[in-house]
């Protein structure tokens, strides 16, 4: 009979850590690591970043990228670029693979990003643990957009 508990215990522990990978999964961008926008919009709590910023990044030039050296070049400069950018990224900071090209960072603090490909970024402060997800990005990607034009000329 002790066997049998062991074994329904070793089963169950089993389970719980399978269902816990499933969980991470699906909160997670499978080609660059990073969490994905259902983690973002279903999971981050601002809360714990009030006081703290929210980044909204895009490569420059991507679509080019893709375009002249093919999809599978594109995925492996994407997961290159997440990699640069984790390293600038303090241990409580979270990046999200926003779309396509476009990452967003939440962090405690203001970051000085660094990485070998061009980017631009747009930033906010979160001032309020109130304030919408959709209304911060909103603004930041409105920032991005103006650097980004900015940076054209």
């Amino acid at each position: 009979m002790t066997k049998t508990l062991e074994s329904v215990e070793n089963n169950m522990n089993d389970l719980e850590r399978r269902i816990e990978e499933l969980e991470r999964a699906l909160e997670t961008d499978a080609l660059t690591g990073a969490r994905n926008r259902s983690y973002f919009y279903d999971k981050l709590d601002l809360n714990r970043f009030k006081n703290g910023y929210l980044y909204f990044i895009d490569l420059n030039n991507f679509k080019r990228i893709n375009d002249e050296h093919g999809h599978i070049y594109g995925d492996q400069v994407l997961t290159k670029f997440a990699d640069e950018i984790r390293k600038c990224l303090g241990y409580s900071d979270v990046l999200i693979r926003y779309a396509g090209d476009e990452f967003v960072i939440v962090s405690e603090g203001k970051l000085k990003l660094e990485s070998t490909m061009e980017f631009s970024q747009g930033f906010v402060r979160i001032k309020h643990s109130w304030e919408k997800k959709e209304d911060l990005l909103s603004e930041a990607d409105k920032k991005m957009y103006r650097n980004k034009m900015k940076n054209k000329h």
